[in-house]
């Protein structure tokens, strides 16, 4: 997880078909932050990002 330019999260999960990650959101991601992914295809990187935009207060006390 990247925001404002930090690394504010990593981590590293086994191969799988299909793998689901949960994010704490809190005023450190906002106002956006972006999720980057990697693999490796044999010796090529593969790398995907989505910019996430975090509205201050939208999920508060839910």
């Amino acid at each position: 997880i990247l925001s404002r330019g930090q690394i504010v999260f990593m981590n590293r999960e086994p191969k799988r078909t299909l793998t689901s990650v949960s994010v704490f959101v809190d005023h450190h991601l906002a106002p956006s932050f972006y999720f980057v992914a990697f693999y490796y295809h044999g010796d090529h990187p593969v790398a995907n990002s989505l910019r996430v935009d975090v509205q201050a207060g939208a999920c508060e006390g839910k």
